[in-house]
C-alpha cells in the first residue's frame, strides 16, 4: 500500500494498545473461522498462517468497526482497507477499489458494505499471497519473505525493491533475509526522516516485527 496506509495503521494501534492480550483474542475468535476459510480458498499452501491474523490485530485489533479518518485518509474495518486525499482533497488512491482487480472480490458492494468482514479479509489473504508470491524468489526463508509481503502491505513493494537496491555491494546486509543483518538494517535516503518522533524506517520495520515475532504466535494453534 502507500505512505498513508502505514501512517494509519500506526496512529490506530497507539490508540488500541492498551488491550489485554485476552480481551483481543476473545475480540479475534468469532471472526477467525472466516479467515481460516479465506486462507484455504485462496492460499492454501501458505506458510505461517499465524501471521494473517497477527496482522489483523495490528491494522484493527479485530474492531469490525475500526476507522481512522481525516482530513488526508480514511480507513476502515479489520484490515483497515484505506482511501487517500491530496492536500486539494482530491483522491490519490482507493484500496477498495483497488481490491476489484481480484476477481473473487468484484461481487463486493463496498460503497455500502465497506467493513463486510468476509471480504476485508479475502483481500488481506489475496494481498499478502500476491505480495508473498512477488518477492518470494529474493528471499532465503519463508519468515523472510513473509516480512517483505509485510512491508509490501505496509508501505508499499517500492520499499523491498528499494531497499535491496540500497543493499547491493554492502557486504554487512544479507539482502536474501529481511530481520537481523538483512534489509531491515538498510534504510532509503528518506527513511531518516521523523515520524511520531521516530525515523520513519523504524517505523515501516516495526509492523512486520510486531506482527511475526510478537502478535501472530498467540494464533498458531487456531490456524494451524
Amino acid at each position: 500500500m502507500r505512505a498513508a496506509r502505514w501512517i494509519s495503521a500506526l496512529v490506530l494501534v497507539f490508540s488500541l494498545s492498551s488491550a489485554s492480550a485476552g480481551s483481543v483474542l476473545d475480540s479475534a475468535r468469532p471472526h477467525l473461522p472466516t479467515l481460516i476459510e479465506a486462507v484455504v480458498l485462496y492460499w492454501p499452501g501458505a506458510p505461517c498462517r499465524e501471521n494473517f491474523a497477527g496482522q489483523v490485530e495490528q491494522e484493527s485489533r479485530w474492531k469490525t468497526t475500526a476507522r481512522l479518518k481525516t482530513s488526508r485518509e480514511d480507513g476502515r474495518g479489520l484490515v483497515q482497507l484505506t482511501v487517500a486525499y491530496d492536500a486539494a482533497g482530491k483522491e490519490r488512491f482507493n484500496a477498495f477499489r483497488d481490491a476489484m482487480a481480484f476477481k473473487a472480490l468484484r461481487s463486493w458492494d463496498y460503497r455500502k458494505d465497506p467493513e463486510n468482514v468476509k471480504f476485508q479479509l479475502s483481500y488481506l489473504v489475496l494481498m499478502d499471497r500476491s505480495n508473498f508470491r512477488q518477492f518470494e524468489k529474493y528471499f532465503d526463508d519463508d519468515v523472510s519473505r513473509w516480512a517483505a509481503a509485510l512491508v509490501a502491505y505496509n508501505a508499499g513493494g517500492g520499499t523491498v525493491i528499494g531497499r535491496r537496491t540500497a543493499a547491493k555491494g554492502i557486504t554487512r546486509i544479507n539482502a536474501r533475509k529481511w530481520f537481523g543483518d538483512g534489509l531491515e538494517s538498510c534504510r532509503l535516503p528518506y527513511e531518516s526522516r521523523k515520524l511520531y518522533g521516530r525515523d520513519l524506517g523504524e517505523v515501516r520495520n516495526e509492523y512486520p516485527r510486531l506482527i511475526i515475532k510478537t502478535r501472530a504466535p498467540k494464533y498458531k494453534i487456531e490456524m494451524n
